[in-house]
Protein backbone atom coordinates (compact mmCIF):
# COMPACT_ATOMS: atom_id res chain seq x y z
CA UNK A 1 0.00 0.00 0.00
CA UNK A 2 2.50 2.32 0.60
CA UNK A 3 4.69 1.46 -2.43
CA UNK A 4 2.10 1.02 -5.51
CA UNK A 5 2.18 -3.04 -6.52
CA UNK A 6 3.07 -2.02 -10.21
CA UNK A 7 6.06 -0.77 -9.27
CA UNK A 8 7.34 -3.66 -7.15
CA UNK A 9 6.04 -5.79 -9.66
CA UNK A 10 8.28 -4.06 -12.56
CA UNK A 11 11.57 -4.18 -10.02
CA UNK A 12 11.27 -7.82 -9.83
CA UNK A 13 10.34 -8.39 -13.28
CA UNK A 14 13.53 -6.36 -14.10
CA UNK A 15 15.56 -8.14 -11.76
CA UNK A 16 14.17 -11.86 -12.02
CA UNK A 17 14.92 -10.98 -16.13
CA UNK A 18 18.42 -9.36 -15.88
CA UNK A 19 19.77 -12.56 -13.39
CA UNK A 20 17.87 -15.46 -13.97
CA UNK A 21 16.82 -15.99 -10.84
CA UNK A 22 13.40 -16.51 -9.12
CA UNK A 23 12.39 -13.96 -6.57
CA UNK A 24 9.04 -13.43 -4.84
CA UNK A 25 8.10 -10.36 -1.88
CA UNK A 26 6.45 -11.75 1.04
CA UNK A 27 5.09 -10.46 4.32
CA UNK A 28 5.99 -11.97 7.61
CA UNK A 29 3.99 -14.38 7.64
CA UNK A 30 4.99 -15.84 4.30
CA UNK A 31 2.49 -14.90 2.16
CA UNK A 32 2.97 -13.64 -1.23
CA UNK A 33 2.73 -9.92 -1.94
CA UNK A 34 4.47 -9.41 -5.27
CA UNK A 35 5.13 -12.43 -7.65
CA UNK A 36 6.41 -14.85 -8.09
CA UNK A 37 8.97 -14.43 -10.83
CA UNK A 38 10.48 -16.96 -12.85
CA UNK A 39 9.81 -20.07 -10.26
CA UNK A 40 11.14 -23.29 -11.52
CA UNK A 41 9.46 -26.65 -12.45
CA UNK A 42 12.13 -27.78 -10.15
CA UNK A 43 10.56 -25.84 -7.10
CA UNK A 44 6.98 -26.27 -8.18
CA UNK A 45 8.27 -30.48 -7.72
CA UNK A 46 9.44 -29.50 -4.35
CA UNK A 47 6.63 -27.77 -2.44
CA UNK A 48 4.15 -29.86 -4.42
CA UNK A 49 5.57 -32.79 -2.94
CA UNK A 50 5.14 -33.73 0.79
CA UNK A 51 8.28 -34.87 1.97
CA UNK A 52 10.35 -32.05 0.32
CA UNK A 53 7.57 -29.22 1.47
CA UNK A 54 8.74 -29.09 4.63
CA UNK A 55 12.17 -28.85 4.17
CA UNK A 56 11.88 -26.28 1.59
CA UNK A 57 9.44 -24.29 3.79
CA UNK A 58 11.59 -24.67 6.98
CA UNK A 59 14.42 -23.15 4.83
CA UNK A 60 12.47 -20.37 3.81
CA UNK A 61 11.54 -19.61 7.88
CA UNK A 62 15.15 -19.69 8.63
CA UNK A 63 15.61 -17.42 6.03
CA UNK A 64 12.95 -14.75 7.20
CA UNK A 65 13.79 -15.56 10.73
CA UNK A 66 17.47 -14.38 10.52
CA UNK A 67 16.82 -11.37 8.60
CA UNK A 68 14.18 -10.55 10.59
CA UNK A 69 17.00 -10.89 13.69
CA UNK A 70 19.80 -9.63 11.86
CA UNK A 71 17.95 -6.94 9.23
CA UNK A 72 20.64 -8.00 6.76
CA UNK A 73 20.15 -9.87 3.83
CA UNK A 74 21.03 -13.88 4.62
CA UNK A 75 20.96 -16.88 2.24
CA UNK A 76 20.82 -20.63 3.04
CA UNK A 77 22.15 -23.38 0.58
CA UNK A 78 20.61 -27.18 0.58
CA UNK A 79 23.56 -29.04 0.76
CA UNK A 80 22.33 -32.05 -0.79
CA UNK A 81 21.76 -30.50 -4.34
CA UNK A 82 23.95 -27.07 -3.91
CA UNK A 83 21.05 -25.29 -4.50
CA UNK A 84 21.29 -21.49 -3.18
CA UNK A 85 17.98 -19.21 -1.95
CA UNK A 86 18.62 -16.09 -0.15
CA UNK A 87 16.77 -13.20 1.65
CA UNK A 88 16.69 -9.19 1.70
CA UNK A 89 14.34 -7.82 4.45
CA UNK A 90 12.33 -4.81 3.82
CA UNK A 91 12.32 -2.40 6.46
CA UNK A 92 9.93 0.82 6.75
CA UNK A 93 10.55 2.99 9.29
CA UNK A 94 12.68 0.87 11.41
CA UNK A 95 10.07 -2.24 11.01
CA UNK A 96 10.92 -5.30 9.06
CA UNK A 97 7.64 -5.65 7.31
CA UNK A 98 8.25 -7.79 4.24
CA UNK A 99 11.04 -10.23 2.58
CA UNK A 100 12.45 -10.25 -0.79
CA UNK A 101 12.99 -13.81 -1.46
CA UNK A 102 15.89 -14.35 -4.44
CA UNK A 103 16.92 -18.03 -5.62
CA UNK A 104 17.48 -21.13 -6.59
CA UNK A 105 19.96 -21.71 -8.23
CA UNK A 106 22.88 -24.08 -8.41
CA UNK A 107 26.67 -23.03 -7.66
CA UNK A 108 27.59 -26.48 -8.83
CA UNK A 109 26.10 -29.23 -10.30
CA UNK A 110 25.87 -32.85 -8.57
CA UNK A 111 25.78 -35.90 -10.33
CA UNK A 112 23.02 -37.07 -11.60
CA UNK A 113 22.89 -40.06 -9.91
CA UNK A 114 22.56 -37.82 -6.75
CA UNK A 115 19.67 -36.22 -8.26
CA UNK A 116 18.30 -39.56 -9.09
CA UNK A 117 18.66 -40.79 -5.64
CA UNK A 118 17.26 -37.46 -4.11
CA UNK A 119 14.02 -38.13 -6.18
CA UNK A 120 13.60 -41.72 -5.47
CA UNK A 121 13.90 -41.27 -1.45
CA UNK A 122 11.99 -38.54 -1.49
CA UNK A 123 8.86 -39.99 -3.64
CA UNK A 124 9.67 -37.82 -6.83
CA UNK A 125 9.11 -38.51 -10.02
CA UNK A 126 12.89 -38.95 -11.22
CA UNK A 127 13.18 -37.98 -15.12
CA UNK A 128 11.02 -34.91 -14.49
CA UNK A 129 13.26 -34.21 -11.02
CA UNK A 130 16.60 -34.30 -12.99
CA UNK A 131 15.11 -32.54 -15.81
CA UNK A 132 13.70 -29.85 -13.45
CA UNK A 133 16.89 -29.64 -11.80
CA UNK A 134 19.15 -29.39 -14.81
CA UNK A 135 16.98 -26.47 -15.80
CA UNK A 136 18.03 -24.24 -12.82
CA UNK A 137 20.16 -21.61 -13.78
CA UNK A 138 24.15 -22.45 -13.07
CA UNK A 139 25.49 -19.63 -11.05
CA UNK A 140 29.07 -19.12 -9.79
CA UNK A 141 28.78 -18.07 -5.57
CA UNK A 142 30.46 -15.19 -6.68
CA UNK A 143 27.71 -13.84 -8.80
CA UNK A 144 25.31 -15.13 -6.67
CA UNK A 145 26.12 -12.69 -4.56
CA UNK A 146 26.80 -9.95 -6.91
CA UNK A 147 22.81 -10.19 -7.55
CA UNK A 148 22.07 -10.24 -3.89
CA UNK A 149 23.93 -7.16 -3.73
CA UNK A 150 21.70 -6.03 -6.11
CA UNK A 151 19.26 -6.95 -4.08
CA UNK A 152 20.02 -5.40 -1.11
CA UNK A 153 20.34 -1.96 -2.41
CA UNK A 154 16.92 -2.43 -4.14
CA UNK A 155 15.22 -3.24 -0.79
CA UNK A 156 17.06 -0.18 0.80
CA UNK A 157 15.71 2.39 -1.82
CA UNK A 158 12.38 0.39 -1.61
CA UNK A 159 12.55 0.75 2.46
CA UNK A 160 13.82 4.30 2.06
CA UNK A 161 10.54 5.40 -0.07
CA UNK A 162 8.04 3.19 1.68
CA UNK A 163 9.51 5.24 5.30
CA UNK A 164 9.11 8.72 3.36
CA UNK A 165 5.45 7.42 1.99
CA UNK A 166 4.03 6.52 5.36
CA UNK A 167 5.84 9.70 7.13
CA UNK A 168 4.08 11.84 4.56
CA UNK A 169 0.84 9.34 4.76
CA UNK A 170 1.26 10.44 8.72
CA UNK A 171 2.20 14.13 8.23
CA UNK A 172 -0.90 14.59 5.68
CA UNK A 173 -3.14 12.62 8.28
CA UNK A 174 -2.00 15.42 11.06
CA UNK A 175 -2.77 17.97 8.95
CA UNK A 176 -6.04 17.12 8.08
CA UNK A 177 -6.73 16.61 11.37
CA UNK A 178 -5.85 20.18 12.73
CA UNK A 179 -7.61 21.71 9.93
CA UNK A 180 -10.72 19.80 10.78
Amino acid sequence: DIIPYGNLKKLLDALADATRVASVIVDLQGDVLVGPERFSAFCRLMRDNPATREHCLCATRHLEKTADETRKPCTVECANLNIITACSPIMVNGEHTANWILGHVVKTRVPNNLVRRFAEQNGLPVRETVRAYLSLPLVSEKEFRKTLRLLTLFTSILSDTACKNYLLRQADTEKERLLS
